[in-house]
């Protein structure tokens, strides 16, 4: 059994700590499918802090808790399989200043992919936008991540802009 359910502020530190190692596994396999920048030295941790201030505000971070198993022992606790992150973003003024909702991050373990998790994690970023009457949603997607662009899809998520990136030299 997996619950879905917002990370709090004042969650416990070996749960944030668990969030930033999903954080941190999402960017390594992201670099095997090409992205120009690496993740910084600590940068699930600057991550994390940089939203907790204002978590439930502008930002959201909804956590997918597996319940542990007997084998796992008596004192074990849920721990986190996958995790969706957004934020609200405000367009410029030239093009309105649209409030939208941005799904900034979308990770599942490898180990509980396949059970619906991805979607479920986005019913409640979603649900989360919805509440804030958000005009649209949007999310940017690796070139090389065939498998995302496909669940995006399936969302109905459509390409509107391609971001291109030229490194130095």
């Amino acid at each position: 059994m997996t619950e879905v359910r917002a990370l709090d502020r004042d969650a416990a530190p070996e749960d944030l700590r668990a969030v930033e190692a999903l954080f941190t596994a999402m960017y390594g396999h992201m670099d095997g499918l090409g992205l120009m920048v690496p993740l910084a030295p600590d940068g699930a941790g600057l991550w994390l802090k940089a939203l907790l201030p204002m978590l439930g505000k502008l930002h959201t971070i909804q956590v997918a808790w597996a319940t542990p198993q007997p084998a796992d022992g008596p004192d074990a606790r849920p721990r986190p399989v996958g995790f969706a992150a957004g934020s609200i973003r405000v367009g410029p003024a030239h093009l309105g200043g649209i409030r939208s909702g941005a799904v900034t991050h979308l990770y599942v373990d490898p180990a509980a992919r396949g059970a619906g998790l991805g979607h479920r994690l986005y019913e409640a970023l979603a649900a989360w936008f919805a509440e804030r009457d958000l005009r649209h949603q949007e999310l940017e997607v690796l070139v090389n991540n065939e498998a995302a662009r496909r669940f995006w899809t399936s969302l109905g998520f459509v390409p509107d802009h391609l971001v291109m990136r030229r490194m130095p030299g």
